[in-house]
């Protein structure tokens, strides 16, 4: 059949017959089916106690300016000379800058300073004379007190002869009663009456020798406070001394030089220089913000009210600046010296006024290391930090939902 529905060769092809052998495949059993079973739970089960999941908490903050050393501008005028720059460390008294008088206003200015230096040179002078009467008073004061006093000691120990003098009288007179007593010759009254006179008696003798005890502790420091007026006056006479010298220093400064150097209020390292050689300042402009050696430099961070409880005094924290992420900026550590006990209200990262508590981070270090330059803290500075709430494994987490639910029913 050459035509029709069908090809030949699809006819024949169909007409063969195929031989061969069947194989019947053995299916695995059950028992085998639950140990594949149990193996994969146990290693899903490891893997999820294993693996752990950390819940943090971001929270916001500035570097903090209470504790920063402002030097401003004392007079108007022209900077001639700058002496320091940003991350320099720097003591107490040490020359900051200098100011050149150029203008009328720092001429009149120059004639207040020097009015005002006199002024305090005279109260020192008189706060000197006013100290030494003083001084003189305390003495004479003193002097008399502890002469009542050594009078008063001398009357005591009369009383006290003559306190113990009566008590052992009052002692023969019990011993003589008491023998009296058991001869029968005593009613229980007058026993009781010479019992009672004894008690009284010896009762007014340590009263007395009470008094005396605090009169001689009164003796005492009366004379030690004698002895220490003179060395403590010494001390107030150099101190006004210095300060007496230290503004001739000045008044003499102003009256030769034709321009005022900035000191170093104290010792500390440079935050922020904010002139230049030859820039023109006016009396009270910022010129140089420092961070003193002895304070070091803190940051404020606001804690929302459900993570108070995880911010404790001396935690270590890192932080990192708010603005530095792409620079691969450093941390910086910090440990929290205190945190508030009533919120405020601050807005969040998302612009809504919530209750913050306030804490207050010691910093370790005055800059951020970045992977290329150094950056030093300024007051104002954003600042973030990553908190560990708290750590769960996988399992913990999955199963927190259900627990919570049984919490709550």
């Amino acid at each position: 059949m050459s035509e029709g529905l069908f090809l030949n060769s699809a006819i024949s092809y169909q007409q063969t017959r195929l031989q061969g052998t069947v194989t019947n495949f053995t299916q695995p059993g059950s028992k085998g089916i639950t140990v594949m079973l149990l193996v994969f739970i146990l290693v899903i089960s490891a893997f999820l106690y294993e693996t752990s999941y950390t819940r943090k908490l971001e929270l916001q903050g500035h570097v903090d300016d209470r504790h920063i050393a402002r030097i401003s501008a004392q007079v108007d005028g022209r900077v001639s000379r700058l002496w320091v720059q940003e991350g320099e460390w720097i003591e107490k008294g040490s020359v900051v800058a200098e100011i050149a008088w150029g203008t009328k206003e720092s001429i009149h200015t120059r004639e207040q300073l020097l009015a005002e230096l006199e002024r305090q040179f005279i109260e020192l002078s008189l706060e000197k004379s006013a100290l030494i009467k003083l001084h003189e008073i305390n003495i004479g004061k003193a002097g008399s007190q502890l002469v009542n006093l050594e009078n008063r000691k001398d009357h005591f120990a009369t009383m006290a002869r003559l306190r113990n003098e009566a008590e052992e009288h009052s002692q023969e007179r019990r011993r003589a009663a008491a023998v009296l007593k058991e001869q029968g010759h005593l009613t229980k009254t007058e026993w009781i009456q010479i019992e009672q006179n004894f008690l009284g008696e010896r009762l007014q003798t340590l009263r007395i020798t009470q008094e005396k005890s605090v009169l001689l502790q009164q003796i005492q420091e009366t004379g030690q406070r004698l002895h220490e007026l003179p060395a403590h006056h010494q001390q107030d006479l150099s101190r006004l001394a210095y300060r007496l010298s230290d503004l001739r220093q000045q008044k003499t400064r102003l009256l030769n030089n034709d321009h005022q150097q900035v000191l170093a209020p104290v010792d500390g390292e440079v935050s922020l220089v904010n002139i230049n050689t030859g820039m023109e300042v006016s009396q009270g402009a910022l010129m140089v913000a420092m961070i003193p050696d002895t304070v070091g430099l803190t940051a404020t961070l606001y804690v929302p009210s459900f993570a108070h409880v995880y911010i404790n005094n001396d935690r270590e924290l890192e932080l990192r600046l708010q603005h530095a992420i792409d620079e691969q900026a450093g941390f910086i550590s910090g440990a929290v010296t205190h945190i508030s006990n009533n919120p405020i209200i601050q807005s969040d990262q998302r612009g809504n006024n919530v209750p913050m508590f306030v804490a207050r981070i010691n910093l370790q270090d005055a800059v951020i290391s970045t992977a290329s330059r150094q950056i030093p803290l300024k007051s104002g500075m954003a600042l973030t930090c990553a908190v560990r709430l708290e750590t769960y494994s996988l399992l913990e987490w999955l199963f927190h939902p259900i627990r919570a639910l049984n919490g709550m029913t």
